[in-house]
């Protein structure tokens, strides 16, 4: 009896402790504009005390992937801004992850698709708020080589700082170094110049799988 009695409060703290599991699914995203920001969101659900909330992204096949934080905006939905995807770059593949302070991953979304558009054909205005964020994005590294270097695919508008594999915040230098001599160049030659799209690694072989 007494045995019986320890399984059964070992299976209830068991059931307590798994109905906290969150679980995160990413909603559909019809486009992402070429050179420009889009908004991507998330549902969490139920929400886990001292947990964060991160969108993962790379240019599909190619290369490691990169992270931005989501912001919470209340009864478990989340938001977050991408960097401005290169015109080369066809097609984006993210999905959402839960994750404690130290980083470690609790939770996972399926991985989703979408098409990198012309702006034309993909007007998705934001709000000041997006903008805002828009205009200061911190993107995470996952691997160590992604150290100091470009955000593969992506553009450097509006990326001021890094999270590096390790976890260590710090300013994008190498961005800001391309805008600010991208702008020396416009003051130099004028109006020649009519786009900050600032590319500075090569196209690598696409890799078969996202880590």
């Amino acid at each position: 009896m007494k045995t019986t009695r320890t399984f059964a409060i070992l299976f209830a703290l068991a059931a307590a402790a798994g109905a906290q599991v969150p679980m995160i699914s990413v909603d559909p995203t019809a486009c992402l504009p070429a050179e420009d920001n889009g908004v991507i969101t998330a549902k969490v659900a139920p929400e886990v005390g001292g947990s964060l909330v991160r969108l993962y992204f790379r240019w599909k096949d190619r290369g490691d992937n990169y992270f931005v934080p989501m912001m919470g905006k209340g009864n478990g939905r989340y938001w977050t801004v991408l960097p401005k995807p290169e015109r080369r770059n066809e097609m984006v593949e993210y999905y959402g992850a839960v994750v404690m302070a130290d980083g470690k991953e609790i939770s996972r979304s399926k991985v989703a698709m979408v098409s990198v558009k012309d702006r034309q054909d993909c007007k998705l205005p934001l709000t000041e708020k997006e903008l805002g964020l828009a205009e200061n994005l911190v993107v995470g590294e996952t691997v160590q080589p992604q150290n100091r270097r470009s955000v593969l695919g992506f553009l450097c508008d509006g990326i001021v700082s890094r999270i590096d594999a390790s976890g260590v915040l710090r300013a994008d230098n190498l961005c800001r170094t391309c805008v600010v001599a991208f702008w020396q160049k416009r003051a130099v030659f004028g109006p020649l110049f009519t786009t900050t799209a600032i590319v500075t690694d090569e196209d690598p072989n696409p890799s078969p799988a996202s880590p």
